[in-house]
């Protein structure tokens, strides 16, 4: 059960990002209903898998860089299914985030 919460959390953060509406980290964590701790710790883990969040203090929100993901491949499902994976050292370019 705990972690379908937290399955389901972090996808609904991965949406807000990506419409750049998540608001400030104390409204996120009222909107998830979890400490403000949380949101850093949940952004912490995005980012420990290389995955480019940064915060925008104007518009009060997290969003995506652009970017190419080389390293590794890191695919995100409705069922927040994140794994990584390599190909023999060599692995696939994805992009995520908005590319604009």
């Amino acid at each position: 059960m705990r972690t379908r919460k937290r399955a389901a959390r972090l996808e609904r953060m991965n949406q807000l990002i990506k419409m750049k509406a998540t608001g400030s980290p104390g409204s996120l964590a009222d909107r998830l209903h979890v400490s403000e701790a949380t949101v850093y710790r949940d952004i912490q883990w995005f980012r420990s898998l290389g995955m480019p969040i940064k915060y925008c203090k104007v518009r009060q929100s997290y969003y995506y860089e652009p970017w190419i993901f080389r390293r590794q491949e890191v695919f995100i499902s409705k069922s927040v299914k994140i794994q990584a994976m390599k190909t023999a050292g060599l692995t696939e370019v994805l992009v995520l985030g908005p590319m604009g």
